[in-house]
């Protein structure tokens, strides 16, 4: 059986606040209120979609996912639509040095940490938990080295892990100590990735997942108290953009479906 949930078959997004700009008395009067004023730019991000704080109050006014989903991309329904496999999304882009540790997962384990790293399809390095690995790029050739491990060439190297108990630490810097930090603690996770497999490749990092159980588990726009509707429909929206970006052909600059500017 197809595992299915719902998408965007359509959406037209347009954002714009109109109005009058003060007139010379206007202004000179601050007593004088205007008959309209004008609101130029966004929130954090490309500003365009839907509100995830519309959404929530739209949920607590009673409204279901359909309907909010409905109200921010005019002409759009939500339908059922076969989940795709995997989707790449480009963390670390035209990097000449990026950072990796492995770590234990502090919430749901105590002995994780360890990696295993392939080297252009070769077999697979154990990587011991806590170890700092480097990767330094002359054109897009790297050097892998880190203490205790063999130093390696290559252009590809791909990471796995056990998505259970491990965390990925990954950064571009100038050192592996100020890029990667401090290990991870329950609520300081910055720039660690939990659940698929990391590849760093032509000056890129690129984190491939499973759409449904690997990438939706990652949203992080709204937390998981607000409104069980108001989660749905940031589900869709973002099944949706994922599930467009993966009809497109891979970005040649990040390898990936979805960039971090996306």
């Amino acid at each position: 059986m197809k595992n299915t949930t719902r998408s965007l078959i359509s959406a037209a997004i347009a954002v714009s606040v109109v109005g009058a700009s003060l007139s010379p008395a206007q202004a000179a009067d601050p007593v004088q209120v205007p008959a309209g004023f004008t609101i130029t730019g966004a929130g954090w991000g490309h500003g365009l979609g839907m509100s995830q704080y519309g959404a929530y109050g739209m949920a607590l006014d009673g409204f279901n996912a359909s309907q909010i989903i409905s109200h921010y991309y005019t002409g759009a329904a939500p339908v059922d639509r076969a989940t795709i496999t995997d989707l790449k999304v480009g963390v670390e882009t035209g990097q000449t040095s990026i950072f990796v540790r492995g770590e234990d997962n502090p919430v749901d384990s105590a002995n994780g940490g360890a990696l295993t790293v392939a080297i252009d399809g070769g077999g697979g390095i154990s990587i011991p938990a806590a170890t700092d690995i480097s990767f330094t790029f002359v054109d897009n050739v790297f050097t892998m080295s880190g203490t205790g491990i063999t130093t390696a060439s290559g252009t590809s190297a791909i990471f796995s892990w056990d998505n259970a108990t491990t965390l990925l630490n990954l950064n571009a810097g100038s050192s592996a100590s100020s890029a990667l930090g401090a290990p991870c603690t329950p609520t300081i996770c910055y720039h660690r990735y939990k659940y698929g497999s990391m590849e760093i490749k032509a000056k890129n990092a690129i984190n491939t997942l499973r759409l449904t159980d690997q990438y939706l588990y990652g949203l992080g726009e709204m937390p998981s108290s607000w409104p069980l509707e108001a989660l749905k429909a940031q589900v869709i929206a973002a099944r949706s953009f994922a599930i467009s970006r993966v009809g497109q052909t891979v970005n040649a600059s990040c390898l990936c479906n979805l960039g971090v500017t996306d």
